[in-house]
């Protein structure tokens, strides 16, 4: 499967064979949610480099512990909010 961005940078017939609008379930998904991230983890990145490293884990497992947790918090209003839509 193909997220929508990165289905340019291949092949014609990788985005037909592999074009996410075509995959079941995949319903209005762009699949590149994954990507979302890593603009604010890059920044972290940066700011733990001269950390030691174990502290560099730490943090960085803080920040990734916090944004799961946001994520958790908000998705249930997230789905209430698209099934309402529909």
């Amino acid at each position: 499967i193909l997220p929508k961005l990165h289905a340019l940078a291949h092949k014609e017939i990788c985005q037909i064979i592999y074009a996410l609008c075509y995959t079941w379930g995949a319903g209005l998904s762009h699949g590149e949610s994954v990507e979302h991230p890593w603009a604010e983890h890059n920044q972290v990145g940066l700011s733990t480099r001269e950390m030691s490293a174990g502290h560099r884990h730490d943090a960085l497992n803080a920040v990734h512990n916090y944004w799961n947790w946001c994520k958790t918090e908000k998705l249930g209003e997230c789905l209430c909010d698209s099934i309402w839509w529909w």
